[in-house]
């Protein structure tokens, strides 16, 4: 099956640095570096839950991960909504994060350009077209698709017509798919 889907899994194996173009879910409180770690070992990307822990903790569970062997690439998850966000951002970009993806809202581009300017890779989410075109013009490198079956901060339209809204119109960054599939129910 992996040689049929290579083709296809390219862009975002190259993008992401991973055996497999697939980001686990951060999930607050449940997404530390250990599991992060795991993911990563497996051959995907793993993302740290920031959710709203302390600065202190966010920076022991990054130095964990960037002290890992063999080390694996990971990003963190920032909830824009969440009170700690700023420091969440400032301790992200301060210690060199490789992938920064933006949550729960979406980032200004000023974050997007902070992130960036650390040499973190952006991803934001987008739950309609319109957020993904501005979020492209804010200078993402990727975006997460999230419709209203997915998980978490999700939007307001169906996965199948925000796939083909977006998926099929913007092909500058690599664009990646969230949540359950197929749906349940």
């Amino acid at each position: 099956m992996e040689g049929r889907l290579s083709r296809h899994w390219d862009k975002g194996r190259r993008f992401l640095g991973v055996r497999y173009p697939l980001i686990s879910g951060a999930m607050t409180w449940i997404s530390d570096s250990r599991l992060v770690r795991t993911v990563g070992e497996a051959g995907a990307l793993g993302v740290l839950a920031a959710g709203n822990m302390p600065v202190e903790s966010l920076e022991a569970e990054v130095r964990a991960l960037k002290a890992a062997s063999p080390a694996v690439p990971f990003g963190v998850n920032l909830i824009t909504i969440a009170p700690n966000y700023q420091a969440h951002l400032k301790k992200a970009v301060e210690m060199g994060v490789p992938f920064i993806v933006f949550a729960g809202s979406f980032p200004k581009k000023g974050e997007v350009e902070a992130a960036k300017g650390s040499g973190a890779k952006v991803m934001c989410f987008a739950s309609t077209e319109s957020i993904a075109s501005r979020m492209i013009d804010y200078g993402t490198d990727a975006l997460i698709l999230e419709g209203s079956e997915a998980g978490g901060h999700i939007g307001h339209v169906s996965t199948i017509v925000l796939i083909q809204e977006v998926l099929f119109r913007f092909d500058q960054v690599p664009v990646f798919v969230a949540g359950e599939w197929p749906p349940a129910g």
